[in-house]
């Protein structure tokens, strides 16, 4: 095998990559987002209608979720949807997690499950153009079947924005604290 070439192509991609930086650098030097200078986090995006319209989708996701609406969560998944719960290592399609919102919506009509608090941190968002990482923690805390649980968690969703929306497109979550 020759190293030759595959060097001289590592350094033309590498070369690339320090242009394509320095120029992003360069065009955000002036841009600042809320109290976030994006000259300190080059990957966050300027552009605040999309930056805005994300965080609206996150708290319509978030309320929709609260009171277990599928049809409202069905709307703000992407059709490929991946689900990972960092708890049990399951990892969900699209259908499967809507189903366990459905399951959760009778366990919540029966009174199997009560939700006393459903609260999330501010939302630590990139914007990478069509796609963001948002990154949170979230804290739930109520009674199942009688016994009480609570729980803190550190979440991280992709979002994709199609067709002039937002929609989630991949989750995971990492156990912070239960009891």
């Amino acid at each position: 095998m020759k190293t030759a070439p595959l060097l001289w192509l590592l350094a033309l991609v590498t070369g690339a990559l320090i242009t394509v930086q320095a120029a992003a650098n360069a065009a955000l030097s002036r841009s600042i987002q809320g109290n976030v200078d994006v000259r300190a986090r080059p990957w966050i995006s300027a552009d605040s209608t999309a930056r805005t319209e994300l965080v609206q989708a996150l708290a319509d996701f978030r309320d929709a979720f609260a009171k277990a609406d599928a049809a409202a969560l069905d709307r703000l998944l992407a059709d490929d949807y991946v689900h990972t719960n960092g708890g049990s290592g399951q990892v969900l399609d699209r259908a499967a997690w809507l189903g366990y919102v459905r399951s959760r919506r009778a366990e919540l009509d029966s009174g199997i499950l009560r939700i006393e608090e459903y609260r999330s941190s501010e939302p630590v968002i990139r914007l990478l153009g069509t796609v963001a990482v948002v990154t949170h923690e979230v804290t739930t805390a109520g009674e199942r079947k009688g016994q009480r649980f609570r729980s803190r968690v550190q979440v991280t969703q992709m979002w994709s924005r199609e067709g002039g929306r937002w929609r989630r497109a991949a989750f995971h979550d990492s156990p912070l604290e239960t009891r």
